[in-house]
């Protein structure tokens, strides 16, 4: 014999199941498709074990509802970049004519025969990175400049952007140094020359003065030879 707590809980499923499918069916209705169960489960999640009133009806049918469409969004997010990628990776992008890159040899190496660059080249550089500069300044870093060797157009060039980028006093002392350094060097050459002509000329006279002596007294001892010979 059938308890009355058995009765009361099958009509009571009775019940649940016949709300379930008014809810499936407004859903349904909408454009949103949920399964009967899913739809009693959501209504026992809201009323509990209790008949469902009408607020309680539309409410999960707006839950379900709002619930569906958060799911479309984010699976519609997660899609999209995908969907990019996969056009991105498809789609032929034309290809762009590349250019020859320049020859630096060509454009860097000097005609001189001796593989260095001109000094006509080094003083029409000098001209225009100092043009802003006096021109005794100009030909002071011309000559500066030409003391050094160079190979290619490369190196006159960071030479003369490092004079340049000096503070402009600074750079008139380190010239004024070199040049300063430059004649106390030739001076000094000067003096070694000079005691090298003095000494050559004195051991040229001490030569002279010694290959006279020698031939006088040879010709001392010849004439006493021939005196005695006469005698």
């Amino acid at each position: 014999m059938e308890s009355i707590f058995d009765y009361t809980n099958r009509i009571m499923s009775k019940d649940q199941t016949k709300y379930a499918k008014r809810i499936q069916s407004r859903l349904s209705s909408r454009g949103f498709k949920y399964s009967l169960q899913q739809c009693r489960e959501a209504l026992t999640f809201k009323v509990g074990d209790n008949l469902p009133t009408v607020e309680d009806i539309a409410t999960v049918v707006d839950s379900l509802q709002s619930l569906s469409s958060e799911l479309a969004t984010v699976t519609t997010n997660q899609i999209e970049p995908i969907e990019e990628t996969t056009n991105l990776e498809t789609t032929e992008l034309p290809s762009q004519p590349q250019e020859p890159e320049p020859n630096l040899n060509n454009t860097l190496t000097t005609t001189d025969s001796n593989g260095l660059v001109p000094q006509q080249q080094i003083s029409t550089m000098v001209s225009k990175l100092f043009n802003d500069q006096p021109a005794e300044i100009q030909q002071q870093i011309t000559q500066y400049s030409m003391e050094r060797t160079f190979t290619n157009i490369r190196e006159v060039q960071s030479f003369l952007e490092n004079l340049r980028d000096m503070e402009f006093n600074l750079m008139l002392q380190t010239l004024q140094d070199h040049f300063n350094r430059r004649g106390s060097m030739l001076n000094v050459l000067n003096d070694v020359l000079q005691q090298q002509q003095a000494k050559d000329e004195q051991n040229r006279t001490s030569f002279f003065d010694s290959f006279q002596n020698q031939l006088t007294q040879f010709q001392q001892e010849m004439s006493q030879k021939l005196s005695q010979t006469s005698v």
